[in-house]
């Protein structure tokens, strides 16, 4: 491990979850975080998660999110990218979460890959800002096995491997595309590499899953007609909601 991970930290999400009478009546507290958390990185899979968990909205947020809780599962909208993504679950882990399930949107790389398609995320090729303060250098995390193949055997996903999460979506070169796609990158998103590093690094088994709304190829960009993936995250949502429950 990098000399710099043994750096001790000035604040813990600990030190932070002991400040919320100070911060807000609002902030979670210890021992209130679901056993098991769904991050979902858009309103819209939010929004499916708690239709299919019938999660009500907890008295408490965690950071500026809201929280919906349905007995041990919890799901939650941190917010875009990755930063949003790590502050909820570092609090939420410090609060008593002991598994959590990232399901986002992400853009196709692969050749055949289509609006709709559900890819599981074994693994992220981090391009952001926050894994390299929780893996070392060269690192790439990984999502748990175990649970990978239970939320596997939930979804039914249409492909498994390797996703690219960028911090900066607009900056998505040609060339970056063709260099993850020659490698057999899946996917690019926002979050997932974040979220796994987080989680492998405070000891929390973590999967990962992304349905496709859009491809990046060599005839440029093509994004989904709207409404065109409804369909699939509600099947995604529900699959997600049994699976969280089997766990918790």
């Amino acid at each position: 491990m990098n000399a710099f991970l043994r750096d001790p930290v000035v604040v813990t999400p600990a030190d932070a979850l002991a400040q919320r009478p100070e911060h807000a009546h609002r902030q979670i507290a210890a021992g209130q975080a679901p056993e098991t958390l769904v991050l979902a990185h858009a309103p819209r899979l939010r929004d499916a998660l708690v239709a299919a968990t019938g999660a009500a909205r907890a008295p408490f947020d965690v950071a500026a999110a809201e929280l919906h809780l349905a007995g041990g599962v919890g799901v939650c909208w941190p917010g875009v990218g990755g930063p949003a993504a790590a502050l909820v679950l570092e609090k939420c882990i410090a609060a008593g979460t002991r598994r959590v399930v990232s399901v986002g949107f992400g853009g196709g790389l692969v050749p055949g890959t289509r609006a709709g398609d559900v890819c599981l995320a074994l693994e992220a090729v981090p391009d952001d800002g926050v894994t390299p303060h929780y893996l070392a250098p060269g690192h790439r995390p990984q999502a748990d096995g175990r649970e990978s193949a239970a939320l596997a055997a939930a979804l039914a996903p249409e492909r498994r491997g390797t996703v690219w999460s960028t911090a900066a979506p607009y900056r998505e070169t040609r060339d970056a595309v063709a260099a993850h796609r020659a490698s057999g990158v899946l996917a690019v998103d926002m979050e997932t590499a974040a979220v796994l590093a987080v989680a492998a690094y405070r000891g929390v088994p973590a999967s990962a899953v992304l349905v496709i709304t859009d491809v990046l190829g060599d005839a440029g960009w093509r994004p989904c007609a709207p409404g065109a993936v409804d369909g699939v995250v509600a099947r995604v949502a529900k699959g997600i909601a049994q699976h969280a429950r089997a766990r918790s």
